[in-house]
């Protein structure tokens, strides 16, 4: 069965992402109108996976939605926390740039796995020059 996780090959760097939805599109919104998900559908998760880029110039993109429904539940949150998740899988073929512009801001950072760094504060040894 597969896992929510975000996983590759070797794990050089791991870490998190956070990002605020469009306005004006978001991912949701870009889903109904391409016909992939219905009113009563929700996004619960997205996965963005870049490669094999061996040349600086990554050539293929896949995004996959996980999309829950509630059916047999009360509400949403009710499916989400059930024992056995049940989502639906959405390959979406959009551009990085469609895919970008789905979300007002996003912030993705990495770290080198086991050096314990996420959250911590660090002190800017070349503060930028005043003007």
């Amino acid at each position: 069965m597969p896992i929510i996780e975000a996983k590759v090959q070797y794990n050089d760097w791991t870490g998190q992402v956070a990002a605020d939805g469009g306005h004006n599109k978001s991912f949701d919104m870009l889903l109904r109108e391409k016909g992939f998900t219905s009113q009563c559908e929700y996004v619960v998760s997205i996965s963005l996976w870049v490669g094999e880029n061996f040349d600086g110039k990554p050539e293929s993109a896949e995004i996959v939605a996980l999309v829950a429904d509630g059916v047999g539940y009360g509400n949403i949150d009710e499916q989400l926390q059930a024992n056995q998740l049940r989502l639906r899988e959405v390959h979406v073929p959009q551009s990085l740039e469609e895919f970008f512009g789905a979300f007002k801001r996003f912030k993705l950072v990495l770290t080198m796995p086991h050096a314990d760094l996420y959250g911590r504060e660090y002190e800017v040894t070349n503060p930028p020059e005043q003007e």
